[in-house]
């Protein structure tokens, strides 16, 4: 629905006995963001990490730019391949699709206002 103009790769915590893997995984995460934005594939990336606050949803990163090169970089091989070691070194690992920035929430809500029905 909407302009999804980023997306959120959240995470709960390491599996137990597999910390540093997902250490590494996130150091290269990391330079791979880092490469993705200089090729301009992305706009911007923010790490996230919670405190300490008893939920299972423990940190995040949000990944911002064009629709159609988010698109392009989730369904790339590279882009696989990290997802398979995120799902393997850590609990509740998963990808949302976003919407950011006023102009493209507006939009958004334009739409909700428009689906209200009408009062009778």
């Amino acid at each position: 629905m909407g302009i999804s103009n980023a997306f959120i790769a959240g995470w709960n915590r390491a599996v137990a006995g597999r910390e540093e893997l997902a250490i590494e995984l996130f150091a290269q995460v990391s330079a791979y963001y880092e490469a993705r934005k200089k090729a301009g594939q992305i706009t911007s990336y923010e790490h996230i990490f919670l405190r300490a606050h008893g939920g299972d949803f423990n940190g995040y990163t949000i990944v911002q730019g064009d629709p159609g090169k988010l698109d392009e970089l989730l369904r790339s091989d590279e882009w696989a391949g990290i997802e398979a070691k995120a799902i393997l070194y850590l609990e509740g690992f998963g990808v949302i699709r976003a919407t950011t920035g006023l102009d493209n929430i507006m939009s958004l809500m334009s739409l909700y206002a428009g689906a209200i029905p009408p009062k009778r």
